[in-house]
C-alpha cells in the first residue's frame, strides 16, 4: 500500500480517469460527423507522435500541431485550426454531455480533499477543460484546471508537471498524480519525482504494476484512515 500521508496536493487526469470513457470513441465520431473523419483520424495520428514533446508555451506547441495537421490534412493551418476548436473539440464535450458523467464518488473525493486542504488540479492533454469538467457534472470542483497543450507540451512530458506543482505552491515529491495511463500520466509523475495511483481499466489491466488499483480501491486508500 503507498503511504499517501506527505501528500500536499493532487494532480488528477480528466479522461478515462474522472469519467469512465468505455465506448467514447464511438460516440464521439458519431457526434463529429461523417466529414470530418479523416480530420479526426490524423489529429489522433499526430497526437500520438507528439505525445513527451514539449515546446516551452502553448503558442508554440499550436503553431507546430496546427501546421503539421494542416499538411496532413491538405488544408491550411488556420482551418485546421477552426475545425479543431469549433467542430472537434465542441463535439468532444457535446458527447460527454449527452453520453457521460463522472465517476461514482469523484465529487466526494474533491469535497475530501478541500476539508483536508490538499489543492488539486485536474490536468488534461486536450484543451476545453472547465467546459468538458461541467459536461460530466464537476464544474467548480477543482481548485485548477490544466491543459497540456496549452502549457506548451503533451504527456509525459516533465515540464508542464512542474508547471503545475509551481502552481500549486508545493514540492513535486509532497504531490499525487491520479490517471489511466502508465505510459503518460504514470510516466509524467515518475520524469517529474511525483507519487502515482494509476486507475485499472479494460486498456491497462492485463499490466503488471504496483501502482495500479479500480477507482474503488484508490477511494478507499484515500478516504481510509492510513492515508491522507
Amino acid at each position: 500500500m503507498m503511504d499517501l500521508k506527505n501528500i500536499k496536493a493532487v494532480i488528477i487526469d480528466f479522461d478515462g480517469t474522472l469519467y469512465d470513457s468505455k465506448g467514447f470513441t464511438k460516440k464521439f465520431l458519431k457526434t463529429l460527423g461523417f466529414s470530418s473523419l479523416l480530420k479526426a483520424r490524423n489529429e489522433r495520428k499526430l497526437r500520438s507522435l507528439y505525445k513527451g514533446k514539449y515546446f516551452g508555451t502553448g503558442e508554440e506547441f499550436y503553431f507546430s500541431y496546427f501546421q503539421e495537421l494542416a499538411r496532413l490534412c491538405h488544408v491550411s493551418p488556420q482551418k485546421i485550426s477552426d475545425w479543431y476548436f469549433k467542430k472537434y473539440m465542441k463535439a468532444m464535450t457535446e458527447t460527454l454531455r449527452k453520453y457521460f458523467t463522472c465517476r461514482p464518488g469523484t465529487e466526494k473525493l474533491f469535497a475530501f480533499f478541500k476539508e483536508k486542504n490538499i489543492k488539486t488540479a485536474v490536468f488534461s492533454d486536450y484543451g476545453f477543460v472547465p467546459q468538458r469538467m461541467k459536461a460530466i457534472g464537476l464544474e467548480g470542483a477543482s481548485d485548477f484546471l490544466f491543459s497540456a497543450e496549452i502549457l506548451g507540451g503533451l504527456k509525459p512530458a516533465c515540464e508542464p508537471f512542474f508547471k503545475i506543482a509551481r502552481v500549486l505552491g508545493e514540492k513535486p515529491e509532497n504531490i499525487l498524480v491520479i490517471g489511466d495511463r502508465p505510459d503518460t500520466d504514470g510516466r509524467g509523475a515518475l520524469n517529474s519525482c511525483m507519487k502515482s495511483l494509476i486507475v485499472k481499466t479494460e486498456k491497462n489491466s492485463k499490466q503488471n504494476l504496483e501502482n495500479i488499483f479500480t477507482w474503488e480501491e484508490i477511494l478507499s486508500m484515500i478516504f481510509s484512515e492510513t492515508g491522507l
